[in-house]
């Protein structure tokens, strides 16, 4: 009898604690704040890690091509960004292999420029990132469109009965 009373009491309270802890229901709201949370952050750290795997036709190349190739069948890179927005200034370590070789890298950029320390000639680069304003080679107002289309369905999505409340 003290075990079904005590297995009544215990899944009342597990109840209640999912109730009082379970999904919200201003999940947009929620969506909202973290946003602009996310918008208003100042300064801090990331960190990236990519990993591609490329596959090849080699129907027609020279030997030298194809080894040249096998370079780039599996690329790595992973960065490690600090930055403050409050100055114009980050700070980049990047690691890049390719091939099996590996390029350990640092980026400082200050303002308009960004000095890239090249480790296998121990010197620096400087580059006017004015200069490097990329005119786009093809015509992107079908992705924008597509990005506005995907982000109010997601909004509505947000909104609906089902959603906000978890079911």
């Amino acid at each position: 009898m003290k075990k079904k009373i005590s297995m009544k009491v215990a899944a009342t309270i597990l109840i209640m604690m999912m109730l009082s802890t379970g999904c919200s229901t201003h999940a947009l709201l929620d969506y909202n704040n973290a946003v602009r949370k996310t918008e208003d952050i100042t300064r801090g750290k990331m960190s990236l890690s990519i990993k591609v795997e490329n596959t090849f036709s080699t129907d027609g190349l020279s030997e030298e091509a194809i080894s040249n190739l096998k370079n780039f069948e599996r690329v790595e890179m992973s960065m490690i960004s600090t930055f403050d927005n409050d100055q114009p200034k980050s700070i980049n370590d990047v690691y890049v292999n390719m091939g099996g070789t590996g390029i350990d890298s640092m980026i400082y950029s200050m303002e308009d420029y960004a000095y890239i320390r090249l480790p296998m000639l121990n010197e620096y680069i400087r580059i006017n990132l004015d200069e490097l304003a990329m005119t786009p080679s093809m015509d992107t107002s079908g992705t924008e469109n597509l990005v506005r289309r995907v982000t109010k369905e997601w909004t509505d999505l947000l909104e609906t009965e089902n959603v906000v409340k978890g079911e």
